[in-house]
């Protein structure tokens, strides 16, 4: 079960926000070591003669990665719905999206780059470090390691990744070349393609054998989508994470974690960065392509990435629940779905109440999901109530209310399912709701098996 994040966790749209003290954060925060460092020496001085200038680097390689999370956000969401429906018109927006992160990439590495001019020298030769381009800086770097401060000595390190990032954004932008999307319906991958090369050669009559060269890298390079993404932002961002390191050491002084960006879409850049391929091989196995149709239903049914947040996605506790249970009730999605509610001022993640109703052999079984910190030992007879009430409202052959955690109130309901695991709550509840139908717990383990 994720834990319970501290109050007030959505701040902004997104920003980057001052906390009171360090304190754990949620999955609407992310710490970025190095607008933390800066910050922190804005409020050291904030008088000083730099402190605008590291006012405005924070500020806006903040801004970058906020954009970064944002663009996440839709990408991911994409993919999940893939499997479910034909998505064709939207690769021109995944497509769009796509090179508008890898530029947003490419403007968080010169935002570096300003911050790294302000403390590899001593402050009187800052003129003479290229300050507003990262790749002139790192050719600089590469040029005149002596002239740097010892500390400051890595960024040669970081040459291969950024030239690579950085051929693909001038392809893109200067060299007339195409990205295009193609999907599988299981994931995205990349493909650029030189169009104005090929519509030029086109008119000389097309491509012919003299014109390939086997020595040569392929006039069409493709990328699995995401995967290449994420490697370019954990490479962003450990460049930026080893330059806050370096002035921590210089102005002996530990960033204080206390500036952290915050905001709706914030939740996306953690997810891309824990990332993985949703099948290694192909072609899927029909277990797994119903898996898979199952996630695009939910995220379908959300209509995007923050509301599918609502729905746990995509490593909450709810999620992989109702990821499970819709898996053994077999091909057919909820009949019904009420929106996942919450409090009114969405100081917490705490589930107050989500209700799915599944049809199966012509009768009806109902799920109440609750967050097991809204349950109290003394509001046993309210809830039995409120299922019976719900059974009748939906004309409901059994239902079961489920909680996210073990609990052992004093008076039992027999319709109680408490578990911190989900996929074996969720087995628990198949078991408890079909049995009146002549079903057991053997059916479930049969399904696991198959």
């Amino acid at each position: 079960m994720r834990q319970t994040p501290p109050p007030c966790m959505i701040k902004a749209l997104g920003k980057i926000v001052k906390l009171k003290k360090a304190r754990p954060l949620s999955i609407h925060d992310f710490h970025l070591p190095l607008c933390d460092i800066l910050l922190d020496l804005v409020e050291q001085d904030i008088d000083g003669p730099f402190a605008l200038r590291f006012s405005q680097l924070a500020h806006s390689l903040s801004h970058d990665f906020i954009n970064l999370a944002t663009l996440a956000g839709q990408l991911l969401w994409y993919e999940g719905v893939t499997p479910d429906m034909s998505r064709s018109p939207d690769l021109l927006a995944i497509s769009g999206a796509a090179e508008s992160y890898l530029i947003f990439l490419r403007t968080a590495c010169d935002v570096i780059a300003g911050a790294f001019a302000m403390f590899c020298i001593e402050p009187r030769k800052q003129g003479q470090v290229p300050g507003k381009s990262f790749h002139d800086l790192i050719r600089w770097a590469k040029d005149n390691p002596t002239r740097i401060f010892e500390a400051f000595r890595f960024l040669p390190e970081h040459w291969d990744w950024f030239m690579e990032l950085r051929g693909i954004r001038d392809k893109l932008i200067h060299l007339g070349y195409d990205l295009n999307i193609y999907t599988d319906r299981i994931s995205f991958l990349l493909i650029l393609m030189p169009t104005g090369e090929s519509e030029l050669q086109l008119l000389h009559g097309g491509y012919k054998q003299e014109d390939y060269h086997p020595d040569q890298p392929p006039r069409f390079k493709q990328y699995p989508l995401l995967p290449l993404l994420k490697r370019f932002t954990e490479n962003v961002l450990g460049l930026a994470a080893q330059l806050a390191k370096a002035i921590g050491e210089q102005r002996k002084h530990k960033y204080s974690q206390t500036h952290v960006l915050n905001g709706v879409y914030i939740p996306a850049l953690h997810h891309i960065l824990s990332y993985k391929m949703p099948v290694e091989q192909h072609p899927v196995s029909p277990k797994q392509e119903h898996i898979l149709r199952i996630k695009a239903w939910y995220l379908v049914r959300a209509g995007d990435y923050l509301k599918a947040l609502n729905f746990g996605y995509p490593s909450n506790f709810w999620w992989h629940f109702v990821i499970r249970i819709s898996e053994l009730f077999g091909e057919t999605p909820p009949s019904h779905m009420s929106d996942p509610q919450y409090p009114d001022y969405r100081d917490s993640e705490i589930l107050i109440e989500w209700r799915l109703i599944f049809a199966k052999e012509g009768k009806r079984f109902g799920l109440l999901l609750r967050d097991a910190t809204c349950v109290k030992k003394d509001g046993q007879p309210t809830l039995r109530d409120q299922i019976d009430a719900f059974k009748r409202q939906f004309e409901i052959e059994s239902a079961a209310l489920v909680l996210n955690s073990h609990v052992n109130p004093e008076n039992q309901l027999a319709e109680l399912v408490a578990d911190s695991d989900p996929i074996r709550a969720a087995e628990s509840a198949f078991g408890l709701l079909t049995s009146p139908i002549g079903k057991s717990s053997d059916s479930v383990q049969n399904q696991k098996e198959e």
